[in-house]
């Protein structure tokens, strides 16, 4: 799927910026399937309960199921120690994502949604080197994930395009669609891009989503790996200045 077909895709699906809000004007925070942006935790472990401890214990959990990491039980005396991480995974629309949610003194502030690692390159250009009986092979291969892009976007309003500025690679440019309402954030990218996972990385990450920059140079990609981003501003707001306290 070439770049201007792909944004095509989305804008057909796009509907007014004003559907978001209600009729009295309150806009609401975006949200992925059954959790949304400023919920509460323990909402939200309500819906994505602890795994059983043997099943736990066997290295998997199941579908929807959340493993939760509290920076309060740590001993050492973190800035950071009101950071809530749960990880889980779940079956959306025929295609198996890991998710990933970040809470901020009790509410949701950010959600971080991957796709399968070769979905990536369902969004790029088509290599005009490809043998063309292969296409309907790799058509058929993408479709659930175009699906599920454009079940994810499609109520989101006109998306804003970001790409890379510079060393572009023709046939894995790295671009993100990004949307934006009075109080929360969501970009997609087709290449995940960003600062390392330091400390001041993830205040780096979060404050690049809040500006709208997008793979600066000094970030690093991950090819073929697209994801889903979700922010609220201001506790992502809260997160950088909390991370600005926290040891590299």
């Amino acid at each position: 799927m070439n770049k201007n077909l792909f944004i095509a895709s989305i804008t057909l699906l796009c509907i007014s910026p004003l559907a978001a809000q209600s009729q009295s004007g309150h806009v609401e925070p975006y949200g992925f399937h059954d959790i949304h942006l400023g919920m509460a935790v323990s909402e939200f472990k309500v819906r994505h309960p602890s795994p059983d401890k043997k099943i736990w214990a066997g290295g998997t959990t199941p579908s929807g199921q959340t493993l939760c990491y509290d920076s309060d039980a740590q001993e050492s005396k973190d800035p950071a120690k009101d950071f809530v991480k749960c990880f889980y995974g779940e079956t959306y629309l025929s295609v198996g994502l890991r998710i990933t949610t970040e809470f901020i003194d009790g509410k949701l502030a950010e959600i971080i949604v991957e796709l399968p690692e070769d979905a990536g390159d369902c969004f790029d250009p088509s290599d005009p080197h490809e043998d063309p009986g292969m296409r309907p092979f790799r058509l058929a291969v993408c479709q659930p994930y175009t699906n599920l892009l454009q079940s994810l976007t499609g109520t989101l309003g006109q998306a804003m395009t970001i790409t890379q500025a510079w060393n572009p690679n023709p046939l894995h440019p790295l671009l993100a669609l990004r949307w934006e309402n009075d109080v929360s954030v969501v970009e997609f990218q087709n290449h995940s891009c960003g600062p390392n996972g330091s400390p001041q990385g993830r205040r780096r990450d979060i404050s690049e989503l809040l500006e709208g920059q997008y793979c600066e140079r000094s970030d690093i990609d991950s090819p073929r790996q697209s994801v889903m981003l979700y922010l609220d501003k201001n506790l992502g707001r809260t997160l950088v200045a909390r991370l600005a306290q926290a040891p590299d």
